[in-house]
Formats: C-alpha cells, sequence, structure tokens
C-alpha cells in the first residue's frame, strides 16, 4: 500500500509537471520522505530548462530500508536507480548533514556540486523562563525527550537506565513530550518494571510552547536507533536544544556525537549503551549549577555561530544567485 501511494503520487504530478502553466526562475526541492516527491520539481525544472536545487533530509533508498523494512532488491533496485536520476538532475544538492555528502559522492556525484546546509530552529527556540508546571523542580534531576515517540528514537533504553538508577538510588526524572506509535509500549515497559517514578510523560505540545518545558529542564535528551541511516544524521530537534541554550546527553551514534561534542554542550554515549548513559547522567548530576549554566552557554553560542537562520539563509542565496 505504502508503494502504491508513492507511485500514484509521481503519476499525478508527472501530469502536473508537464502541463501546469505556473512559471517559475528556479525549482527549490524540501526532499523529506518519500523521495518519489522530488520528481516532480525535477520533471518541471527539465522542461522550463531552469536550475533545480534539491535540499536533501533524508537518504534514498537506505532511508526506507532502515524505517519500513522493506528489503527486496528489485523495490530498492528501482528506488536507486530514481534517486540517481535526480541527483544527476539537481544543479545543486543542498544537505541537511555533512555525512551526507560522501554517501552522495559514492553514486559520482561531482563534488562541487555537494553543499553542507544545516536545518535552523524557528525564531520562538530561545532560552526561556519557566511557564509550566508539567515539568516539577523538587529534589529530581529533570531530563527532558521533546518529539516523535517511535522506534526510530531508542526510547526503549529509558527503562533500563531508569532501573539502575533506582538500583543506586539516584533521583532522575524523564520527561517525555509528545507522542508516537511507540508511547503505548514504552509506557507499558515501565509499569511492568515498577520505575514509574522516573517517568512524567506529557502530552505533545506546540513547538512554540517547547522552550518553556526546557527551561524547567536540567537537560535535554537526543537518542537515536542504532543505525547506519541514522549515525549520519542531525534530528532537528538537536538545533532546537541548542538554540534554547540547555546542556545535552545524547544516546546516538555518529555525526550527532560530533556536533555535540564540537559544541562543547553536554555529554555523548553509543546508541543502546546503558551503562555510558547512566554514566552521562551522573556526571550531568555531580556538575555544580555554574558548570551546567555554561554548558549551556555553549550549546546557545554553537547554534548562533553554526545554525543561525540568517547565516543559513545568507548560504542558500549564495548559491541560488542571489548575491
Amino acid at each position: 500500500m505504502l508503494i502504491l501511494n508513492y507511485l500514484s503520487f509521481v503519476l499525478s504530478g508527472f501530469f502536473w509537471a508537464h502541463f501546469t502553466k505556473i512559471e517559475a526562475d528556479k525549482v527549490f526541492i524540501y526532499e523529506v520522505s518519500p523521495m518519489t516527491q522530488a520528481l516532480l520539481g525535477i520533471w518541471y525544472a527539465k522542461r522550463k530548462k531552469i536550475d533545480c536545487y534539491i535540499y536533501v533530509m533524508d537518504l534514498w533508498p537506505e532511508n526506507i530500508e532502515s524505517i519500513t523494512g522493506i528489503k527486496n532488491p528489485l523495490i530498492i533496485g528501482l528506488f536507486s536507480r530514481m534517486v540517481h536520476y535526480i541527483y544527476k538532475n539537481s544543479s545543486k544538492i543542498f544537505t541537511a548533514s555533512k555525512s551526507f555528502i560522501g554517501e552522495i559522492k559514492k553514486r559520482k556525484i561531482e563534488e562541487e556540486r555537494l553543499v553542507f546546509l544545516p536545518q535552523y530552529a524557528e525564531d520562538f527556540y530561545i532560552p526561556q523562563k519557566s511557564r509550566t508546571n508539567e515539568i516539577l523542580l523538587d529534589d529530581r534531576f529533570n531530563l527532558t525527550f521533546a518529539g516523535n515517540i517511535g522506534e526510530a528514537q531508542e526510547l526503549n533504553i529509558l527503562p533500563d537506565v531508569a532501573c539502575v538508577l533506582k538500583q543506586n538510588n539516584l533521583l532522575i526524572r524523564f520527561n517525555i513530550i509528545g507522542d508516537g506509535r511507540y508511547k503505548k509500549q514504552l509506557i507499558k515497559e515501565i509499569e511492568l518494571k515498577s520505575i514509574s517514578e522516573y517517568f512524567n510523560f506529557i502530552d505533545k505540545k506546540p513547538a512554540k510552547e517547547i522552550p518553556y518545558y526546557l527551561a524547567n529542564s536540567d537537560a535535554a535528551l537526543i537518542s537515536l536507533a542504532k543505525s547506519s541511516v541514522f549515525d549520519k544524521t542531525i534530528p532537528a530537534k538537536t538545533q532546537s536544544y541548542l538554540a534554547c541554550g540547555i546542556p545535552i546527553i545524547v544516546s546516538a551514534d555518529g555525526e550527532i556525537q560530533e556536533v555535540i561534542k564540537e559544541a562543547k554542550a553536554g555529554f555523548i554515549g553509543d546508541s543502546g549503551d546503558v551503562s555510558q548513559f547512566v554514566t552521562n547522567i551522573r556526571k550531568m548530576i555531580c556538575l555544580t549549577e555554574q558548570e551546567k549554566k555554561q554548558l549551556g552557554k555553549n550549546a546557545y553560542q554553537y547554534y548562533q555561530s553554526n545554525f543561525a537562520k540568517e547565516k543559513v539563509f545568507k548560504l542558500l542565496d549564495n548559491y541560488m544567485g542571489e548575491k
């Protein structure tokens, strides 16, 4: 059914691209899954003989293999040829991760056509003062996760971490903000292990409210499942957390570790590594208030220097010819 949905969109898009009366000077494709949507922009640009730029947020077909579990070589091969066609017909390829550049180069795409264009956080992601009572300010260390609760986020590590923390009488609270198909299963595991006091589930909130929840937190969590795709990804919440000036604990592999290490904004551990996760929580708890504030300050300054909207737009304008 998923494949049929992709194909039906491509079919209708084919007719749109070839018959629309819209006149454009350039085409910019914001590529999130499914990548099939990029074909419309490519076809339109070829018809109009104008430049086509693509911003790659997900690697295909690697992403579809990892997320859907599709392994059929015929299907993956067809998607791979489609991706090659899209890249070959793009004037410039922007990537949301530096690691993507190496993967795309394997398709014999010229390096000068590849540009790292980082994501930015919306303007409302800034350091705020506390304005919520849904995260208690008591004697527990508040570690907050905000976003989708799915298998990709590897939050199934949290019950095991909480069990170790409980054995060592460490007072922690995992604040989980959001929804997702893994949420019910996660709650069930927590109840089975009798560690509910270590968790605080908060329903999904508007993005504009997240900075106020982070203001009530000691640190924010970035967690990803172990995957050859995810280790090349910088989750969008990374920029949001950095912009809010909050210390960060990472339980993920690859490029995200390099970002937080370079920013000096927190502590990092490999995906699924319970022991290192617990160690990083211990280290964060032992920091003085001044040391925690310094990590937050480092995070904010790193965001301003590397991911600020103005810098990203200026880079984009330069490459698209708007000097």
